[in-house]
């Protein structure tokens, strides 16, 4: 079991890693995605939360069921996702997964959000208050 400042450490670390494998797919922090995975080659262990954490900070939308139970990996035989859907990346003993098949519902629910962030900010540009 990692103490407090050893799991946000891996946490961040996972995290960069997901940040960059958008990136390097063109993919904005901004669009939610269905579903990631991220293990290691050594055995490491986090809490849920942290995984909760991760899961939130890399935009994955929230379908009403616990992710952190399904999907963290660690020890050497690791199955990796494979389908086409899904683009991995390796660095050091980690390695991150994003499912980027983003369906048409979701991607109308992303294009709402970013109807709605462009009017609040056109809100806030000529000063009236921000509307839920």
């Amino acid at each position: 079991m990692n103490n407090i400042l050893e799991s946000m450490k891996i946490t961040r670390e996972y995290c960069s890693l997901f940040k960059r494998l958008r990136s390097e797919n063109n993919i904005p922090l901004r669009t939610p995605l269905l579903d990631f995975a991220m293990g290691s080659k050594k055995c490491i262990y986090l809490e849920k939360e942290y995984i909760r954490l991760i899961a939130e900070d890399i935009n994955i939308y929230n379908q009403g069921y616990d992710f952190a139970n399904r999907n963290f990996y660690y020890g050497y035989d690791v199955v990796k996702p494979i389908e086409n859907e899904w683009k991995i990346l390796e660095y050091n003993n980690y390695w991150v997964a994003l499912n980027i098949n983003i369906p048409n519902w979701l991607q109308k629910i992303s294009e709402q959000r970013k109807k709605d962030r462009k009017d609040a900010m056109r809100r806030k540009k000529l000063g009236l208050p921000y509307l839920k």
